[in-house]
């Protein structure tokens, strides 16, 4: 018990040092979250062709990778990998309007499994003070899940942009407050 108070402490006064960093990455985070919620399809788009460059690229080099060590038993599942991450790029690239209609389905079904897996959880925990918070969180999840579906193909232009603006915008206020209080002169 005795060690993780000096490892609290310890990273507590490396986070100290840091302050200023913690505050300029929250400072940034609410400005692109701020610039996500109010264009919301631009930020859909961005993170579609961000992700189709990414693919692109890492599938490239796992292809140029398997023939370097051809000899390998595994050249088959390395190149094929490569190639399905090349090839998913290209598609994201191509046509970033249906990589986003993609992204925002998986999205959909993301909050389905997740809010079931959360009712699932919380049931059994009945008897457990606070159970009822999961279950409130599942079915949220399970509610977004159906309308962003039964939505579609219309919520594909402002849902994805839209939750990682939010996602930024919680994340960059987090991080002002974390900073805040470790600021100099700040301790509780």
């Amino acid at each position: 018990m005795n060690s993780d108070r000096k490892i609290v402490t310890l990273d507590t006064e490396m986070l100290r040092q840091h302050w200023r960093g913690i505050r300029n990455a929250g400072i940034a985070l609410l400005v692109l979250g701020a610039v996500a919620v109010v264009l919301p399809l631009a930020a859909a788009l961005a993170i579609d062709l961000l992700l189709g460059w990414l693919l692109l690229l890492g599938g490239a080099a796992l292809s140029f990778q398997a023939f370097r060590t051809s000899p390998s038993t595994r050249f088959w599942w390395q190149l094929g990998i490569g190639v399905l991450n090349t090839l998913i790029g290209l598609l994201l690239l191509v046509n970033p309007m249906q990589g986003v209609l993609t992204l925002t389905v998986l999205l959909s079904v993301l909050f389905l499994v997740e809010g079931s897996y959360k009712v699932a959880l919380a049931l059994p925990l009945r008897a457990v003070r606070g159970w009822v918070w999961l279950l409130t969180s599942g079915l949220v999840s399970l509610l977004l899940g159906v309308l962003i579906l039964t939505g579609l193909p219309g919520t594909a232009a402002w849902v994805l942009g839209l939750m990682v603006g939010i996602n930024l915008l919680f994340t960059g206020f987090v991080l002002l407050s974390l900073a805040r209080s470790l600021r100099p002169g700040d301790q509780a």
